[in-house]
């Protein structure tokens, strides 16, 4: 089966502008070395199936769940033995996280963070399992609402995946040298207000641990126990994704959208942007446009 030549293999018939979409799968269908703009869930429910990402070939069991970031090239396989089995997908834009800023900013993490066992993470599988579950039960009913509370469902995936991956490291150093854990996710909540309230200006390091009231030696390290990545980071990560909703307007010209974002020119923002996204501003641009099926003229 032929990859297009802008290599978007899968354009998925979102409904109602939620950029989710669910298959409960049975196809005897291969899919090629390929990319998509969307985040996808792979859970085989009957036999098995193969996925080959970051260069690495991966057999999934029943239940097993993998997760394959948004623009990483990967290939699908079917074992002979499982021609007849039986596959969750499900699809997503990042995007929907854009409201939840402890989401949108935690979406890289899972380049690193693919595979969902009962051997990789005993303590959350099941929940994980269960979860997919229950979107696909909802796929199934015939109301109105199914499409939302699936949205809902995958929100409540990724949160119970970014705790089991954050929440220990943090505990273990702030019960450590700092005593109570929730002082600090206080003070944390308010230096997160700040930067949405001023992401489109300058921010600095000394200004944030001057709003958590630590200094910036105990900021800094406690930030990145918390977050698992520095504030500098952060700020970068919050300004790319705050900068992806505008450069879906077809009417906003990319300059615009980099001051915006707090860049001071251009270039610096195609540099973060590449950086990030692994693509170029026009590049992710013309993705989302293609993917919607808008006419795209270079700027």
């Amino acid at each position: 089966m032929p990859v297009p030549e802008d290599g978007n293999y899968n354009k998925p018939p979102y409904i109602n502008n939620l950029y989710v979409v669910l298959y409960d799968n049975d196809e005897d269908t291969e899919f090629p070395n390929h990319w998509h703009s969307a985040m996808e869930i792979i859970m085989p429910v009957k036999d098995t199936y193969e996925v080959n990402l970051h260069e690495k070939t991966y057999l999934l069991r029943e239940g097993d769940i993998m997760l394959i970031p948004p623009l990483d090239y990967h290939s699908i396989s079917i074992p002979k033995k499982s021609k007849k089995g039986q596959r969750i997908i499900i699809l997503f834009e990042p995007v929907i996280f854009s409201n939840f800023h402890e989401l949108s900013v935690s979406i890289h993490k899972f380049r690193s963070l693919n595979l969902i066992t009962p051997e990789e993470m005993p303590d959350i599988h099941e929940s994980a399992k269960n979860i997919i579950l229950k979107c696909r039960d909802e796929h199934h009913k015939n109301d109105i609402y199914k499409n939302i509370v699936i949205y809902t469902k995958i929100i409540e995936f990724f949160i119970l995946l970014l705790r089991h991956h954050t929440i220990k490291d943090f505990n273990k150093l702030y019960s450590e040298q700092y005593g109570k854990r929730q002082d600090f996710i206080v003070k944390l909540d308010k230096v997160l207000e700040y930067v949405n309230k001023n992401i489109s200006n300058v921010i600095t390091l000394d200004a944030a641990a001057d709003v958590a009231n630590l200094s910036k030696y105990h900021f800094e390290r406690l930030f990145k126990a918390y977050m698992n990545m520095t504030f500098t980071s952060y700020i970068k990560l919050k300004r790319i994704n705050y900068s992806e909703k505008m450069l879906m307007d077809p009417g906003m010209a990319i300059m615009d959208v980099a001051l915006n974002s707090g860049f001071n020119s251009i270039s610096a923002f195609n540099r973060v942007f590449r950086e990030i996204k692994k693509c170029t501003p026009s590049e992710f641009k013309k993705q989302c446009y293609r993917s919607r099926d808008i006419p795209w003229n270079d700027e």
